[in-house]
């Protein structure tokens, strides 16, 4: 599935605008809602999909990676399970 929606959503052609100041791409959590309810319902086709997906678009702001805030798992003991 994760495949499958990666290539619906590098298949969508984006339009950039000259006006624009970010380039944009396809949301790719809403791709991969919108490809799961393709493959329950039947009745769509892959042409409204692509149409559907390539309607949300976030844009690309360079320098925006956010640190993660890792911290040491603490050891939690099973000492309370023993029977006295």
């Amino acid at each position: 599935m994760y495949n499958f929606c990666s290539r619906i959503a590098g298949a969508v052609v984006v339009k950039q605008k000259a006006e624009n100041i970010y380039s944009y791409l396809v949301n790719f959590k809403i791709a991969v809602y919108l490809c799961r309810e393709y493959y329950k319902n039947p009745e769509k086709d892959g042409k409204t999909l692509m149409e559907e997906t390539g309607r949300y678009l976030e844009p690309i702001r360079p320098g925006r990676a956010d640190e993660r805030n890792v911290r040491a798992k603490w050891f939690v003991g099973f000492t309370y399970r023993v029977a006295a």
